[in-house]
């Protein structure tokens, strides 16, 4: 069964030819994030998160945001955990 991916313009499509490509969507947000995802805009799966101002998030992601197993990595110091919707909850 194919997934519905959003573009950039608000266009859906099952067509991964459409999609933008990777280095546009970084150049676009001035944020790196490696992954294996379900989706092209958001993140959403397994995958790895750089902002901009050196924190890093490495874990589960659900529709954009922190959520599962992951990793917060902030000035050195590594804080491990489950997250919900971007909150860290253990």
């Amino acid at each position: 069964m194919a997934s519905l991916m959003p573009v950039l313009g608000g266009h859906s499509t099952d067509d991964s030819r459409d999609l933008p490509p990777e280095d546009a969507l970084e150049r676009l947000l001035g944020q790196v994030y490696d992954y294996h995802v379900t989706e092209a805009i958001f993140r959403h799966g397994q995958g790895k998160f750089k902002w901009t101002n050196g924190r890093v998030y490495e874990g589960e992601w659900q529709l954009g945001k922190q959520h599962g197993q992951g990793a917060l990595t902030v000035e050195g110091k590594v804080t491990k955990g489950e997250w919900k919707s971007g909150v860290r909850v253990t």
